[in-house]
């Protein structure tokens, strides 16, 4: 089985605006107008929505410890040498017979998760956040894109409430 490897940059504020990169796209959101860029094709889609008129974008990952403890049963453990000693790493094999393990290393201060692994059957998925920052005060201005100079522009102004 071969192997994927993706790097993302990913920046939230409330309510609604996000940015996220990767080697080939850009993704940016106003809460208002989303802003997909292509990287590779130079090309630019414009999504104009009123996000304001559903709920906002909830990145609780307080949701994600909670699914955890009901789903499965969760041992906690102290923290390894690669991740240092300010980490706690709950180790969870699945309730019942459904045979997926996940290992997640949580920061201690904040109880963010830094690192997470997945197992389904053969399938395996590693997650790891790197230079994490929480309340940085990220001006509104961040999440305005400026298309690059002779990039092609689309628009779309269907209701983009489900894209995000």
């Amino acid at each position: 089985m071969g192997s994927l490897s993706r790097v993302n940059t990913y920046i939230y504020k409330k309510s609604s605006k996000i940015y996220t990169e990767n080697d080939n796209m850009i993704i940016v959101s106003n809460g208002s107008v989303m802003w997909s860029y292509d990287k590779v094709n130079n090309k630019v889609m414009v999504l104009e929505s009123n996000f304001s008129n559903r709920e906002p974008i909830k990145l609780d990952y307080t949701e994600i410890i909670k699914d955890l403890l009901e789903r499965y049963d969760v041992q906690l453990l102290g923290g390894g040498e690669s991740f240092g000693e300010g980490l706690l790493r709950p180790e969870s094999e699945a309730k019942g017979d459904e045979g997926n393990i996940t290992k997640m290393w949580v920061d201690k201060e904040f109880w963010l998760p830094v690192k997470m692994e997945y197992k389904f059957g053969e399938f395996s998925m590693f997650i790891e956040y790197r230079n994490l920052s929480i309340n940085t005060g990220i001006d509104d201005s961040f999440f305005e894109f400026k298309p690059p100079e002779g990039a092609e522009v689309g628009k779309n102004a269907n209701n983009a409430s489900g894209v995000l």
